[in-house]
Order: structure tokens, then sequence, then C-alpha cells
């Protein structure tokens, strides 16, 4: 086992040392004897604090983490420096205890997320979220860590748990340096990504106590790149590190009291305008993107419309053309689509949502309906008009 405790460095000091050694690296790499990058445990236990440059007011936040990658297990958690309030706790399963076998909740990872479901309320409510599949994002939202796992775990078709800090293929090493009586190893990038606030420095450094694998620091940094990209990085100071992890349980029932990132509806066609006139009605059909949890009964879907909408332009059929109020979706029919008929009533237009409840849909989360019944979930919805003339998808003819 090898552990380390070391203080967190001053952010500046460390750029100009990154400036320094990029320095000693491009005039002195042919003298310098090499060592070889350092190799992580395949079990491993660590706790650094992270100073990004996309944070408002350069807060920081500390992450606790424990990697298997043997078992294919790992939880973090986050925590502010300034505050010392929990920003968020996950684990990530594969196949986790208690899910079904042949169930949305086997077949991939689990994602756990503590979260505030409703931020507006002026007070703090914890509960927790998870997402299934092969694919997980585990970047960030408004009310969620800047980053919940590394991303270099995410970038195949199936997540895979690898060791905490990736090593890129280009590091090369560029020597010693001393700082508060201890002496470190560091290895740095060549290649260097412009950073607005602060200037041009390598893309990626790693330094570990001299002569060990223990992680003293990680920097990373990328220039901007697509429309919307900006220029980012991101230092982290290491406290403690170990070669040793421990027990990674997710909580107790959490099929029936996590929500499922991944619920929602499946409208077809969405995004375009719905036409109905008196002569001929449009439609569409509507199924769920993940099964509901039998435990907590069936989906029970309804539609609701937008504040300012017309809401006796329009009324809601099923095949058959009868009132259509509810929909109930099981874990037997859930991906069977419905089909849905808009009948005229009288010329306007209407925006409306879907909104669903029960079968783990109610279970409270960020981006919830709130209702005086309680939390459910809701989709974007889309445009009714309404006309004595019109083209599905396109609008109503002109006057």
């Amino acid at each position: 086992v090898s552990t380390q405790s070391t203080g967190v460095v001053d952010t500046k000091m460390m750029l100009f040392w990154l400036f320094i050694l990029q320095l000693l690296f491009d005039v002195n790499s042919q003298s310098l004897t090499a060592k070889p990058v350092p190799t992580w445990s395949l079990q491993e236990t660590g706790r650094f604090v992270r100073t990004y440059s996309l944070t408002l007011g350069q807060e920081k936040d500390e992450f606790y983490f424990m990697v298997d990658t043997v078992n294919q297990r790992a939880y973090t958690k986050i925590t502010s420096v300034t505050t010392g309030a929990v920003l968020g706790e996950h684990w990530l399963i594969w196949l986790p205890p208690g899910a079904k076998p042949g169930s949305d909740a086997s077949r991939g990872f689990v994602y756990f997320l503590l979260q505030d479901p409703n931020p507006g309320d002026d007070k703090f409510e914890a509960y927790c979220s998870y997402k299934t599949g092969n694919k997980i994002h585990f970047g960030s939202g408004l009310y969620y860590p800047p980053v919940a796992f590394p991303d270099h775990w995410d970038r195949q078709d199936i997540v895979k748990i690898q060791p905490w800090v990736e090593i890129p293929s280009n590091l090369r090493y560029s020597g010693l340096i001393f700082d508060n009586g201890v002496e470190y190893d560091v290895w740095i990038s060549p290649d260097l990504c412009y950073i607005s606030d602060i200037g041009t420095l390598p893309c990626n450094k790693i330094s570990t106590i001299k002569n060990t694998y223990i992680p003293a620091t990680v920097f990373l940094a990328s220039e901007a790149s697509g429309q919307f990209r900006n220029s980012w990085w991101y230092d982290d100071e290491f406290i403690s590190y170990q070669e040793t992890v421990g027990t990674i349980n997710p909580p107790q029932n959490w099929i029936t009291t996590c929500f499922n990132l991944r619920n929602g509806f499946t409208l077809n066609p969405y995004g375009h305008a719905f036409v109905a006139t008196p002569s001929e009605r449009d439609t569409f059909t509507l199924s769920l993107s993940a099964a509901p949890v039998d435990e907590l009964g069936p989906v029970v879907v309804y539609f609701a419309f937008d504040d300012g909408s017309c809401v006796d332009c329009v009324a809601f059929e099923n095949e058959n053309g009868d009132p259509l109020e509810k929909i109930e979706f099981t874990s037997v029919n859930w991906q069977q689509p419905v089909t849905v008929k808009l009948r005229y009533l009288k010329e306007g237009e209407s925006y409306f949502f879907v909104v669903g409840s029960g079968g783990g849909y109610e279970i409270p989360h960020y981006e919830s309906y709130w209702t005086s019944t309680g939390a459910k979930t809701i989709s974007h919805g889309d445009r009714i008009l309404t006309c004595t003339g019109g083209v599905s998808g396109y609008g109503c003819d002109p006057e």
C-alpha cells in the first residue's frame, strides 16, 4: 500500500512551474534521463482538490474516489471546498444487485446522482437518479457537479472503468521539481493548448512523488474546437492516494427510490406543427423511452396545455375516435406506440405537453413537473394549429 499527504499548491505557482518546465523540456530534453510514464493500480482510492477554468469565481471542489477496475465498480463523492456542501455522490456499477435479468437496469452501468430536484424552492432536498444503458455521458448540468467520473471511461460504445488518471500517449519525462521539501517527477506533453485567461501551456502535465507512482498533480487542458467549445483546463492537487479499494455498493432499494434519467416519451412525428381541420384529423404515436418499475405500478400519461394556449380548440382521441383522457403503460406494452388523433373544435393555436406519473415516472428529479399531487415527468411537447384548411407539418392555409 502506498500513501501520500501533500498540501494544495497555489494555482498561480503551479502554472509558473508549468511554464518553466516547458522551457526546460524544449531546451534540455535530449539530456534528460527518460523515465517511463506512471502506471496506476487496478484498485485505488484517492482524494484531491480540483480547480476548474470554467467554474465561476474559480471555486474548488474536493473529490474522494474509489476505483475497482477488476470488478468494474467506482464511487466518488464531491464536496465544495468553499461551503463544505456535498455536491454529489455517485456509484458506477455493472449489473447492480437487485436488477432483474433482462430489465433496463441490467443492460449497463447504473449512474447515481444525489441532487436537489427543485432548486427553486430555497431548500435542499436530496434525491437520487440513475442512468442505464451502454453509453453514459459524465458531463455537467446546471445543478450537477462539473464531472462525476473521468470522461475517458465513456469514449467507447460500452463504458469501461479504468484507472482514474488518464495517461496521454505523448507524455515525456521533464525532470524533477522541488517544493515544500518534497521532490516530484514530472511528465509534460509537447503539444500546447491556448488558454485565454492564462496563456500558452502544455496540454497535459502529471507529477508524482519522486521514484513512486503516487500522483501529486494532474493538469489537463484543451483548445477550443467546434462552434460552441471553449478553451478549458482543470488542475487536480492530490491530498492522498492508496493502492487499495473499499466496498463499492449502491444504496439499498435504488430501483424504487431513484429516478431513471432515461424516463421519457417517444413522440412520432416530433418537432413539427400538427394541423387539425374540420375535415381531417392529424395524428401522432406515443410510447415510453424507458420501462416502468413494476413495483410502482403503471405509468399513467395525459396531455396538458401550456400557458396561453387555446385549451378548447382541439380534442385528443384514440384510434377509434373516442375521447382520450389518459394512456396507461406497463412493463409489457411500454414500447408499443399508441395512436393519438387530434380533432378540430375551433380555430386557434395550442402547445401541449405529455405528462406521466407512476411506474417511477413520479419520483422527484431535476426537471420534474411539479403539481399539487407531486412530481411528474414531462416532455417538451409540440404545437397544434386548428384551422379551416392546412397541411400537417407545415401550417394553415393563407387567408
